[in-house]
């Protein structure tokens, strides 16, 4: 609708002043539904055409367009690790060439680093309930010990 009304304000439009003022025609006397298409049948088919091949240009180079030839890509560069670029290696410029393997920028790794010395914390407090589990388990164990010692002491009491 934008592309026909634009393409008419540059077509139409100024028939129909010229035609107004200038020749000092008046709407329903000497401009009537005939005349306007009789006089402005040249600006309205270009009106037409016009706004067929805006909108045909507007799809053909729209950015979702599979037909059209972009000068350059861009490529969205995406990391495996969510976080802030704490600095960037690669210059910010379209003729920079970028090699496989080169790194591109740097994360800002301080929650990693976070996380990393949490889970070192929580491995090193189950390493110390494991030890003390070992040494109730040796405790029992040897409290076991006893007590099959003086059941064997009992039994040879008995008999």
């Amino acid at each position: 609708m934008f592309e026909l009304l634009f393409c008419s304000m540059l077509t139409i439009l100024p028939d129909f002043l010229f035609r107004r003022f200038v020749q000092g025609k008046r709407i329903g006397r000497e401009i009537t539904l005939y005349s306007v298409w009789y006089e402005l049948r040249y600006g309205i088919v270009t009106c037409l055409m016009l706004t067929v091949s805006l909108i045909t240009l507007i799809f053909y180079f729209h950015p979702t367009a599979v037909s059209a030839a972009s000068t350059f890509r861009t490529v969205p560069i995406l990391t495996e690790a969510i976080g802030r670029v704490e600095e960037v290696y690669v210059a910010n410029e379209l003729e920079s060439e970028v090699k496989a393997g080169q790194p591109l920028l740097k994360l800002d790794s301080r929650t990693q680093e976070a996380a990393l010395a949490t889970a070192r914390q929580r491995v090193a407090e189950i390493e110390a309930q494991m030890k003390l589990a070992d040494s109730e388990l040796a405790v029992a164990s040897a409290q076991l010990q006893q007590a099959q010692a003086a059941l064997k002491q009992a039994v040879v009491d008995f008999h």
